[in-house]
C-alpha cells in the first residue's frame, strides 16, 4: 500500500486526536502541520515527525505534496479552510 502523505490543519484537542490516528495508520505521514502559534507547530512536528511546519495553513495548501488534509479547527473555520483545500 502505497503512503498517503497529509496535513494537519490547527494543533487544538481534535488536532492531537488525528495526530495519533495518523500515526497509527501506517500508511498515511504526516506531511505538514499549520497552527498560528508556529512554535506549538514547531513542537508538534518534532514529536510526531513532520516534514514542514507553517503558522498559516494556506502555505500547506499551496505544496503539491500534501494529498490529504485534517481539518482540525473550530467548527466555523471549516468551510473556508475545506473550500480552500478543494480548490
Amino acid at each position: 500500500m502505497r503512503t498517503i502523505k497529509t496535513a494537519l490543519i490547527g494543533t487544538g484537542f481534535v488536532g492531537r486526536v488525528h495526530l495519533e490516528g495518523i500515526r497509527r495508520a501506517g500508511h498515511v505521514e504526516l506531511y505538514g502541520i499549520a497552527e498560528p502559534q508556529i512554535e506549538k507547530a514547531r513542537q508538534l512536528g518534532e514529536e510526531f515527525g513532520a516534514t514542514r511546519v507553517e503558522a498559516d495553513y494556506r502555505r500547506l495548501l499551496e505544496d503539491k505534496n500534501v494529498e490529504a488534509v485534517h481539518v482540525c479547527t473550530p467548527n466555523a473555520l471549516h468551510f473556508p479552510i475545506v473550500k480552500e483545500a478543494l480548490e
